[in-house]
């Protein structure tokens, strides 16, 4: 089988298929009884992730360089953005909304605004946000999205899509090779994947559903086969 897709970082690479299937997120809209408790706890989430974003902003800037850890500058900002977090503990306290319904609720409404906006750069910057948003609400339900960092030998990572926080927990010497069913060649994931001299293919529509893992596969970058 012969797939094709968008060559945005050359080379050819061999090794075994990884897949990275994100957990759907299943956010109920259950109420809840303490107030205080949940927006505490919203808090202590943010913190959680604000802090694992500025490592993996540190840990970009050693491993790749400053200008694409600014990227993770953007996603700080998000997690950390005033009007957000406010309109969240908000609707916890006049809805007592459990705070990953009420994050759910404002994040849609900031993407609506992002989406309506006429400057190209703002609307590039709504897959950012809802990386942060996806992130916070991870935190909150207990789920660890990623298992990135549980690779421990060659391969080639397999994905509907990469966030720039997946990009970062790559370890090099065993991620061989990327391939994404989604992107383009401005993306982050076509960006850092150049920048990290991986092969990468992306935009292979319903790659995911194509290869199983372990399965052998050739890539070539160049050329986007």
């Amino acid at each position: 089988m012969i797939v094709e897709g968008i060559g945005v970082s050359i080379g050819i690479s061999i090794g075994r298929v990884f897949k990275i299937e994100n957990a759907k997120l299943e956010i109920s809209p259950n109420l809840i009884e303490n107030v205080d408790d949940e927006i505490n706890k919203f808090h202590r989430v943010v913190k959680d992730v604000i802090k694992d974003l500025q490592e993996l902003r540190n840990k970009t800037a050693k491993e790749i360089d400053e200008s694409h850890a600014k990227i993770f500058d953007a996603h700080i900002e998000f997690a950390d953005d005033p009007e957000l977090l406010e309109q969240v503990e908000d609707l916890i306290k006049e809805k007592k909304y459990n705070s990953a319904y009420a994050l759910k609720e404002v994040s849609e409404s900031f993407i609506e605004l992002f989406n309506s906006m006429d400057d190209e750069y703002l609307k590039d910057r709504v897959n950012d946000f809802k990386d942060v948003i996806n992130k916070i609400t991870s935190y909150l339900l207990g789920y660890n999205n990623s298992n990135i960092k549980s690779i421990n030998k060659r391969v080639i990572i397999v994905a509907n899509d990469l966030s720039p926080s997946d990009l970062a927990q790559i370890n090099k010497e065993n991620v061989v090779g990327i391939i994404t069913g989604t992107g383009s060649r401005t993306s982050h994931i076509a960006i850092m994947s150049r920048s990290l001299k991986i092969p990468s293919i992306i935009g292979v529509k319903g790659i995911i559903n194509k290869v199983k893992n372990n399965d052998l596969i050739i890539i070539d970058g160049s050329k986007g086969i």
